[in-house]
C-alpha cells in the first residue's frame, strides 16, 4: 500500500478538509491545520504514523482497532470533551479531525506560570470553565498491547512506537503495575493535576517516575490523596464512561 509522507500532506485534500499547514510532529503523530471549504473555522487534523516495520498482521490489527475506537469517539458528545468531527485513512495512515484550539493548554499555562492561584483553580474546575479534555480515547488507540508482542518492562504503558502513552507522573500505581484499572485510577490522575495546579509541580518526580508511586503512605502521598478528595468534592462528573487516557486539557476560545 502506498503511504503518504507527512511532509507532503500540506496542500492535500484529506476527507472533506484541505490541509493548510503543519502544527507539529512527534514520533507517533503529526498535527496539521486544515479547513472545510464550506466552513470558516479551522480544524486540527491529526494523522497517526504507524511504524513501517510492523508486519502485515500488526498493521491490520491497528487499523481495525482505530476504526472501532474512532467510531465510538465520533458518537461521544459531552460539553467538557473535545469532539471528533471525522476519521478516516489517507494513503495508509489513519487520521482524526477535531476543533482547532488556539487558546493553548493547561500544561502550557503551568509551564509559563508555575502554579495557579486557588481562585483560578476553582475556575478551572467550575461548570463555567472554558477548558476541554483533549486526547480522549487515544490510549486505547495507540497502545502497543493487542497489536504485537512487547517483552519490555512496563510494556503495557508503551505506544506503538515505544514511547510512554502518557507522562508517568500522572499514572496511578496499579496502572504502572499492570493491574486492573477503574475509575479510581482516573481519580488518582486527576488529583495529580490538581496538585500540580496548586503547587506548581506533580506530587512525585524523579529520575525514574515509573517507580515513584510506590512510595505510598508517605507524607507527600497523604497530601496528594487530600488533593484528590478536594477535586472530587469540587468538580462535576466528567462522563459516565471512565477515561481511557490521561488527557490533555485545552482552552477554548
Amino acid at each position: 500500500m502506498q503511504r503518504a509522507s507527512v511532509d507532503q500532506l500540506v496542500g492535500q485534500n484529506i476527507g472533506m478538509y484541505r490541509v493548510e499547514r503543519s502544527l507539529g510532529r512527534g514520533r507517533v503523530n503529526a498535527v496539521f491545520l486544515a479547513r472545510h471549504p464550506a466552513h470558516k473555522n479551522p480544524v486540527a487534523l491529526t494523522t497517526f504514523i504507524v511504524p513501517e516495520q510492523f508486519p502485515p498482521e500488526s498493521h491490520q490489527r491497528f487499523h481495525q482497532r482505530f476504526r472501532k475506537e474512532a467510531a465510538r469517539l465520533i458518537a461521544l458528545r459531552h460539553p467538557r470533551i473535545l469532539p471528533v468531527y471525522e476519521y478516516g485513512e489517507y494513503l495508509g495512515d489513519p487520521y482524526l479531525v477535531t476543533p482547532y484550539m488556539a487558546g493553548g493548554s493547561l500544561a502550557d499555562l503551568l509551564k509559563h506560570r508555575g502554579r495557579l492561584h486557588h481562585v483560578e483553580v476553582l475556575d478551572v474546575l467550575s461548570n463555567q470553565s472554558q477548558m476541554l479534555v483533549a486526547g480522549f480515547g487515544l490510549k486505547t488507540i495507540l497502545q502497543m498491547r493487542g497489536i504485537g508482542a512487547d517483552e519490555r518492562s512496563y510494556g503495557h504503558l508503551l505506544s506503538i512506537v515505544g514511547t510512554l502513552l502518557t507522562s508517568a507522573e500522572y499514572v496511578a500505581p496499579e496502572v504502572v503495575q499492570g493491574q486492573l484499572e477503574d475509575a479510581r485510577s482516573d481519580i488518582y490522575s486527576l488529583g495529580t493535576i490538581l496538585f500540580e495546579m496548586l503547587t506548581g509541580k506533580p506530587p512525585f518526580t524523579g529520575k525514574n517516575p515509573l517507580r515513584l508511586p510506590g512510595s505510598t503512605y508517605s507524607n507527600e502521598y497523604h497530601r496528594y490523596v487530600h488533593s484528590a478528595l478536594i477535586f472530587l468534592w469540587l468538580s462535576p462528573p466528567l462522563s459516565t464512561r471512565r477515561l481511557t487516557a490521561i488527557p490533555h486539557v485545552v482552552f477554548s476560545t
